[in-house]
């Protein structure tokens, strides 16, 4: 009998149903941090451990045979490659862990032993590697991770030499992180014998580090292929920061909030706000579909910026006459270029033209509907982030600024303005 199959898993990989991309979709749109799992066939029950010490409590995880593969071309001639549903998962998975274990015995031609014989060695799984590589590249190295036995360091530093010598150095956001554990793969291998597969404990141990070290990723913002922290930046130099300028008047070391009204003077008011609208979906930033009801329920007033006068929508009362609280709203239109960005990336001309007629057809109903509105989620979130970040950081030149910029929805702004 092979290896592969005297290790095969009792059950058969799972495959996802027909027309989706994006196994349980509900769910990973809801925000907690996505991570997929990948291993050989034998190191299954590694992974299937890692998925249950990580719990389903704070994050979504996916192992590779559970479903989240569409139909191949092997299987299915309209089906796509495993290449082309990898590179998807890219886009869809926030974090990655791949589980190297020695599972397959090389030789190395143009190395050689201190006998001077060809090096030869255990190794983790090419295609396993290769998959580590494609999100190494894609999510980067603070969101990718390597969970290893510990027994396997000969592996680093005899084949895998670029890892090895990072790991004499100190960790930084660029290194890949890696995670050793005991346990005695060779044996269980040899034996079938799972209960030697690992131990446990120290499992456990490398595993919540890795929890803690996704979990901190997660808050941070995220600097990617898509343009939702750039966006940030551009709106809170080009709008907030210009408008906070204008609304502080310094006098001695004192700084106090004022704004032109009716165009014309400086009036104190007791209340400025800075409310700005973040839509329920990035679709929502498009000024036409929200012009007219911005317009009937704000009117357009002008006031001092920082370097320049700019035209805001204020809420209706704040123009009257004795109005004592001036409250301004915006939508971060600039969130438009999120979603042309995520239509550029997930046409993939280079994949789509390996595709036939039935086959793009299916690609671009999948992809087109679910990573299309997971990447929109993640952006709209990243953007938050960014832009909560940037206030946070203006509050030594802006005294209470957390009391007069602030998130609302959509349908908070209607309320408001009713």
């Amino acid at each position: 009998m092979s290896l592969k199959k005297a290790f095969r898993p009792d059950s058969p990989p799972q495959i996802l149903e027909d027309g989706k991309h994006v196994k349980d979709f509900d769910k990973k749109i809801k925000g907690k941090p996505s991570v997929f799992i990948g291993s050989s066939t034998e190191s299954l029950p590694v992974a299937v451990e890692v998925k249950a010490l990580l719990g389903d409590e704070k994050f979504e995880v996916d192992i590779w045979n559970e479903g989240v593969f569409g139909k191949t071309d092997q299987d299915d001639e309209n089906g796509m490659s495993n290449v082309q549903w990898l590179d998807g998962f890219t886009d869809i998975y926030d974090f990655a862990l791949f589980v190297f274990v020695s599972d397959d015995d090389i030789t190395v031609s143009t190395r050689k032993d201190e006998k001077g014989k060809k090096l030869k060695g255990t190794a983790a799984r090419h295609n396993v590697v290769f998959e580590f590589g494609l999100f190494l590249g894609k999510i980067g190295a603070k969101k990718t991770f390597i969970l290893y036995q510990d027994s396997d360091k000969r592996f680093f530093k005899k084949f895998f030499t670029d890892l090895d010598s990072r790991k004499l150095d100190d960790p930084n956001e660029n290194f890949i992180r890696l995670y050793g554990y005991k346990g005695d793969y060779q044996g269980y291998k040899k034996t079938k014998d799972k209960s030697i597969i690992f131990d446990r404990d120290s499992l456990a141990e490398q595993v919540q580090l890795i929890a803690l070290k996704i979990e901190e990723a997660h808050k941070e913002v995220h600097l990617g292929f898509l343009p939702s922290t750039s966006l940030a930046l551009g709106y809170f130099n080009n709008f907030i920061d210009i408008v906070l300028g204008g609304m502080f008047k310094v006098f001695e070391e004192n700084k106090y909030p004022t704004a032109e009204k009716h165009f014309t003077d400086f009036e104190q008011f007791d209340l400025i706000q800075i409310k700005i609208i973040l839509p329920d979906h990035l679709k929502g930033a498009k000024q036409e579909d929200f012009k007219k009801d911005m317009e009937a329920r704000t009117v357009h007033a002008s006031m001092p910026g920082k370097t320049r006068k700019m035209t805001v929508s204020v809420h209706k009362n704040s123009v009257k006459e004795g109005a004592r609280e001036l409250i301004i709203y915006d939508v971060p239109t600039t969130l438009n270029s999120s979603i042309e960005a995520i239509n550029m990336l997930t046409d993939k001309d280079d994949i789509v033209k390996m595709l036939s007629k039935k086959q793009k057809k299916g690609y671009e109903k999948a992809v087109k509907q679910d990573i299309v509105e997971l990447l929109s989620e993640k952006e709209r979130v990243n953007f938050r982030k960014a832009l909560y970040e940037l206030l946070q950081n203006a509050m030594k030149n802006y005294i209470d600024l957390d009391n007069i910029v602030s998130f609302i929805s959509w349908s908070q702004f209607i309320k408001e303005t009713e």
